[in-house]
């Protein structure tokens, strides 16, 4: 599960709050079909804190709209990315990639190489089908490129 989070603190709590319903590898196996599992019904904390759709969101809202098209376009790759990969298919210029990086929201590998966390990489997918023909256009870049 912590792998599968890729370590988010808040994520993993989320996590540990099914261990009295559920068994270690239901929870893993409920993580990897939907990003909307890992939500808590407590009242008392902040939307943002009571679910990794409620972070992400707000998070989401703090981004210019070309920083948006950006990670979503970059919800293609699946596993690590170079720059001019993310350049290529999702548009990024270097500028962006490093305010995405200072944001926590991807990772600067050694050798080059991005990394954007497969949760929040669902979240941005989720984002760029809600527009079909961008979808489809990233998608050719990705195959193209």
């Amino acid at each position: 599960i912590c792998r599968q989070v890729g370590g988010m603190p808040l994520a993993v709590l989320l996590a540990a709050g099914w261990v009295d319903t559920l068994t270690v590898a239901e929870i893993a196996g409920e993580i990897g079909e939907s990003l909307d599992f890992l939500e808590t019904d407590l009242t008392d904390v902040p939307a943002r804190h009571r679910s990794m759709r409620g972070a992400f969101d707000h998070s989401w809202r703090m981004l210019s709209s070309s920083d948006r098209d950006v990670l979503s376009n970059l919800s293609v790759f699946r596993g690590c990315f170079t720059r001019q990969a993310a350049q290529s298919v999702a548009g990024a210029s270097l500028r962006q990639l490093k305010g995405l990086v200072n944001r926590s929201l991807i990772q600067h590998r050694a050798g080059g190489w991005y990394e954007l966390h497969e949760l929040l990489r669902q979240y941005a997918e989720e984002v760029l089908a809600a527009e079909p023909s961008g979808a489809e256009a990233t998608r050719d870049r990705h195959s193209a490129y």
